[in-house]
């Protein structure tokens, strides 16, 4: 009989095979550079394929800290909880694709493309890049056109917001609508003909009514949307009968513009695209292209691309690069209203604080089923990720997975719903007593050129005294200021007694800056962690004036330990209560007033080269600075990146904010907007009506 803990560590085991055997693996397998569209039919979970030389998902869950103590332990015991993380990736390699294409050409005929002064196509190099694109496909394909613009006939009447699928007689009451037609040399002929017709450009800039049109042309059985502003087509016979299951369907967008109504017009089109499978790229022209909109709102929620052509002869190349993409895409969302993730923890954990908030939490009975809406497609080193925390009064080890019931699901590369199982996450809960942890924690820059930092404290107490039996110090190290420090990552350790670790080369010359936890670790793995934080660092300086402050608390505040990575000729401080400037000057024979510095202080310092500012030591918990009526020169010794001047002139009446800018002369400062977000290791002049105290806060 197997015992419990042996039960565990083999169900584990069993998740671990199972993902690295039977993760689905799914490939674009055809030649045209986009993803088939079919109507999604179900699989068997986890079917392997024998092949991973695609794109798949990857799906990870792992908990930190592992070992939490019980919700019940003293108010000083911690942590009492963990954040569980949740992460899916796309995977593999690009796949070229051999299923033919279903292409419609979405193109911008609106008078900005040769309005007055002439505008961003009049030599309508736009149709002959399409035209290009028509040549090259292959006759199993098929192509439409949608042009957007003026509409010619509309029951009478010109619409300038018209879209329309074009016909060969172009703006003729007579004309004929063509179809999707096969791209044989009769068909490509008669299509390029058809775009010969666009020839002209008038009216406005109808992206959202293209895109329905051209919805309209592909998926059968669509109903036209009329969210936005509408018009009804009364000459076309009847609908079209839209794309083949068989083939891959795109749309191909060019404009010179953005939509000439709400931008919020077009969700539920590109919804229906993305329902359907179409992948929509787009080609934005010009300046006054919405690249941002185009992308982000089109191209990526459906699986295309953003292209930006600063000229119309970059055109013909751009096509060309569609129509040569590699197929990428890894996850595509289920179709319907299905939550593509459901994750399951047992009810001896208690989640919360999620982040997305899921779209439904519900109570199983003995776990929580958690759900999420993905909606979105993840290429190859994409990544959708969740996270929450958990927290238990009940001690043991646990699983915070419940196996075999979370999982992911999606639409794979065939078109096949595939399922990957959440592996587990093991978390332990503790009533066991933490050592005491190490104390008098310091660091400061080593080495030769100061390009190590070196870390410091005093052993725990039950070192070396028997009590918990100290085996080692952790340091975690991480490059985002966290307040609990629990997303840090083990960055080295030394054995018991040893009360110093060198970061190699984390010092002057690693632009990046770093944050330190050390802890006490018995043989059981229990830690004892230091509250207080260590940090380092660095900033770099222009040549010339710059306007700094030191953000961590150092051993030694002398003026030229602070700075001795900078090269510098004259440091400057401001005393707001006396109005009166100090200063230090490399040239001068004597030492100016500017001798110690502290993190409340802004300095201007003047470099005589390009360098950086690279310091040692313990992140404060708060820092108050006392605030003078008027202007002063501060500090902003807080590694808090969401806190704006906003926050400052809500929290202490400020009334303005100045902040460092190069390039504005001649006092390199510039007003800062209620937005604009304060950084560490910069200096701000504030200004107040009255005197008062300001608390800078790291947590």
């Amino acid at each position: 009989m197997m015992s419990e803990e042996e039960r565990l560590w083999a169900r584990v085991l069993t998740v671990v095979v199972t993902m690295v055997f039977i993760i689905p693996l799914f490939v674009f397998n055809h030649t045209s550079p986009f993803d088939e569209n079919e109507s999604p039919s179900f699989s068997e979970p986890n079917e392997p394929t024998g092949d991973e030389d695609f794109p798949f998902v990857s799906v990870d869950k792992h908990v930190q800290p592992s070992t939490i103590y019980p919700t019940t332990a003293p108010p000083e015991v911690a942590p009492k909880s963990a954040t569980v993380t949740l992460k899916i990736t796309g995977s593999g390699q690009p796949k070229n694709s051999t299923k033919p294409q279903d292409t419609v050409f979405i193109i911008d005929n609106s008078g900005s493309m040769c309005a007055v002064p002439p505008g961003s196509d009049c030599n309508e190099t736009r149709i002959d890049a399409v035209k290009q694109y028509i040549d090259i496909m292959d006759p199993e394909d098929r192509a439409a056109i949608v042009a957007f613009g003026k509409d010619c006939f509309s029951e009478g009447f010109v619409v300038t917001w018209g879209a329309w699928i074009v016909d060969d007689w172009g703006c003729i009451a007579d004309g004929k609508a063509i179809h999707l037609t096969y791209m044989d040399k009769k068909g490509r002929e008669k299509l390029k003909d058809a775009a010969e017709t666009l020839r002209w450009s008038n009216g406005s800039t109808n992206i959202e009514k293209a895109i329905s049109v051209a919805n309209w042309e592909l998926i059968p059985g669509y109903v036209k949307r009329t969210t936005c502003l509408d018009y009804h087509r009364g000459h076309f016979p009847s609908d079209p009968p839209g794309g083949d299951e068989n083939h891959t369907w795109v749309e191909i967008l060019l404009t010179d513009g953005e939509p000439s109504h709400m931008f919020n017009c077009i969700t539920e089109e590109i919804q229906d695209a993305v329902n359907a499978g179409i992948r929509i790229y787009t080609i934005g022209l010009g300046p006054a292209a919405n690249g941002n909109w185009l992308e982000n709102h089109i191209s990526i929620p459906t699986g295309g691309k953003y292209y930006f052509a600063d000229k119309p002869e970059d055109l013909p190349a751009i096509y060309m690069e569609i129509a040569t993409d590699v197929e990428e895409r890894a996850f595509r969302p289920l179709p319907g209203t299905e939550p593509e993730v459901v994750d399951a923890v047992p009810k001896v954990l208690n989640p919360v604080d999620f982040s997305p908030t899921p779209t439904e939490i519900v109570d199983s009975g003995t776990y929580w089923l958690v759900k999420w809406d993905v909606n979105q497609i993840l290429r190859i080193g994409d990544s959708w990720q969740a996270s929450y925390k958990v927290s238990s009064n009940v001690e043991g080890v646990f699983d915070a997975t419940v196996y075999n019931v979370a999982k992911v699901q999606y639409t794979g590369w065939d078109g096949n719903r595939t399922e990957v199982l959440i592996p587990s996450a093991i978390l332990e809960v503790t009533n066991a007593a933490p050592p005491s942890p190490p104390t008098n924690l310091n660091a400061i820059l080593a080495g030769s050129n100061q390009e190590h930092v070196k870390i410091t404290w005093d052993l725990s107490v039950d070192d070396g005294a028997n009590q918990n039996n100290v085996e080692e110090y952790r340091i975690y190290r991480g490059d985002v200021f966290d307040p609990q420090g629990s997303a840090y990552l083990l960055r080295g350790s030394v054995s018991k007694g040893t009360a110093e670790y060198r970061d190699l080369n984390a010092g002057d010359g690693d632009l990046s800056s770093h944050f330190y936890h050390v802890c006490a670790v018995l043989s059981s793995g229990h830690k004892g962690c230091n509250v207080r934080q260590l940090g380092k660092f660095t900033r770099e300086l222009e040549e010339g004036m710059n306007l700094i402050s030191i953000p961590l608390i150092q051993s030694d505040w002398s003026l030229t330990t602070v700075l001795q990575t900078v090269e510098y000729s004259e440091v400057w401080a401001h005393d707001p209560s006396s109005s009166q400037w100090s200063w230090q000057m490399m040239n001068k024979p004597y030492a100016g007033g500017v001798q110690q510095v502290d993190t409340t202080m802004g300095l201007w310092v003047k470099t005589t080269t390009v360098c950086s500012l690279t310091v040692a030591g313990i992140v404060p918990f708060d820092t108050v600075i006392k605030l003078e009526m008027g202007w002063n020169l501060v500090s902003y010794p807080s590694f808090r990146t969401t806190y704006t001047v906003s926050s400052l002139k809500a929290e202490i009446g400020a009334t303005e904010v100045e902040g460092f800018s190069p390039s504005v002369t001649p006092y390199c400062l510039k007003r800062m907007m209620d937005g604009d977000a304060l950084q560490a290791g910069y200096a701000y002049w504030v200004k107040v009506e009255v005197q008062t105290i300001w608390t800078v806060q790291n947590s």
